[in-house]
């Protein structure tokens, strides 16, 4: 195998964690992608996290603010 943190994302909302995934290499659905980053753990957890907190705010901002509602299969 190869180096790097395998990361899995998983969305119960309108944003599509594709997207995030994509911008690293990676792919899936709007539900549930992956992607493996170079770095160590702590690294790759806070860059995820700052990355998935600017798409659900840049969402949040778009569609007039209030909490984001789930999305059930």
């Amino acid at each position: 195998g190869g180096t790097g943190v395998r990361v899995s994302l998983r969305s119960r909302c309108p944003v599509g964690v594709h997207l995030l995934a994509a911008r690293h290499g990676g792919g899936g659905r709007a539900r549930a992608a992956g992607m493996t980053l170079p770095g160590t753990l702590p690294e790759v957890e806070a860059l995820v996290l700052a990355e998935a907190g600017e798409a659900l705010r840049a969402f949040v901002k778009a569609h007039g603010g209030g909490p984001l509602p789930p999305q059930d299969a």
